[in-house]
Order: structure tokens, then sequence, then C-alpha cells
């Protein structure tokens, strides 16, 4: 039995030769997507490059945003200044600790 009696045969009236195995319109095809492939992944390549620079962009301006905020809390003009050393003592009376499912105190002053 002949392979060339097995190929499935295709019409195209635009073409110069009428008839087009499988074998060829896949060579032609796989050719087709390589150029294809080869023509857009720079221009996909591109975009992605385009798309972090504006992420960049957004993200500076953000940032200087928050540079130029006025402050909430002002310095006083003039600041009282604190003794040099705190004097004094801290008493603690009734604490205690302990978990909250079991009772048991864990520390009681």
């Amino acid at each position: 039995m002949s392979t060339e009696s097995n190929k499935t045969q295709y019409q195209c009236s635009k073409c110069p030769s009428n008839n087009y195995t499988t074998e060829e319109i896949r060579a032609t095809g796989s050719g087709f997507t390589r150029f294809m492939n080869m023509l857009f992944t720079p221009v996909v390549s591109l975009g992605e490059q385009l798309n972090v620079l504006f992420r960049a962009m957004a993200s500076g301006e953000r940032i200087f945003q928050a540079l130029d905020w006025d402050e909430q809390v002002h310095e006083p003009e003039f600041p009282v200044k604190l003794p040099s050393r705190a004097q004094g003592s801290i008493e603690f009376r009734d604490l205690s600790f302990s978990k909250q499912k079991s009772g048991d105190f864990i520390l009681k002053l």
C-alpha cells in the first residue's frame, strides 16, 4: 500500500498549485506560526516593559505625594525642658494576671 494514496488532498482556488497535502499545510502552517511568533514577541516584550515603566511612574508619584504631606504633629516653638533624670517610684496594687479560661492566677500582687 502506497503512502501517497493515504494522503488527504485539499483544494485551494487562489493557490498556484491547486492541491496541497496535510504535510504541506502543516509545514507551511508551522513556518507561518514561527514567523508570527518572531514578529509579535518583541511587541509583547515592549508592552510588558511599558507596563513596568508606568507602574514605576505611578509608584514614584505616590512617594512624592507622601513626602509633600504636611506634618500632623508640629514641634513647639519653645519646647519644655525635661529633667535630666526622672525620680520617684512606681507601686502596683491589686494587680493580677491569669489565663482567661482556667482562671488560675499566673501572677498576683
